[in-house]
């Protein structure tokens, strides 16, 4: 199995959610430890560095984990999120794209790697230019549930959230 879906959503108030929408979203936590996710048992929130602003977002969904592209990517992280009814989308406060949706996904935990890029361009600022300001790679595969790891940070506004918590 292997889905790749590519799209972008507005991000609002500094973060986009991928999440297991239907399921009802549960609290969040409200740090994001690791410089650049929040978890929720059904849900992870990604933390952008703009406040408002549209991100490009690729969702790939595999047997397995990608390999990892250090090179790429500034900041990447893993965390995990558990699936009730086996869809998951990308969405945030005020966009719901639906070309970011996979269905039909077996219920259960699943790892998220999610690498950034960008987050430093215009930190807290609204964004409205028409190309996405920030780039994300949310990888998910089938896998038990584990606490959240950064993998790599280099980018100033990561640093900043790792070390306010």
């Amino acid at each position: 199995m292997s889905i790749e879906l590519a799209g972008a959503v507005r991000s609002w108030n500094h973060r986009f959610v991928l999440a297991d929408f239907n399921s009802g979203l549960e609290p969040l936590a409200v740090a994001a430890e690791n410089g650049l996710t929040i978890r929720a048992r059904n849900a992870i929130t990604v933390v952008t560095g703009i406040y408002s602003g549209t991100v490009a977002i690729t969702l790939r969904v595999a047997s397995r984990p990608d390999d990892l592209d250090e090179a790429t990517w500034e900041d990447i992280a893993e965390d995990s999120i558990v699936l009730v009814e086996g869809r998951v989308s990308v969405f945030s406060d005020n966009d719901f794209p639906q070309d970011l949706t996979v269905d039909g996904l077996a219920p259960g935990p699943y790892r998220v790697r999610v690498s950034a890029r960008g987050r430093d361009r215009e930190v807290d600022q609204v964004s409205t230019a028409s190309e996405p300001v920030e780039a994300y790679e949310l990888s998910m595969w089938p896998a038990n549930t584990a606490p959240a790891v950064t993998i790599t940070t280099t980018t100033a506004f990561a640093a900043s959230l790792a070390a306010s918590v």
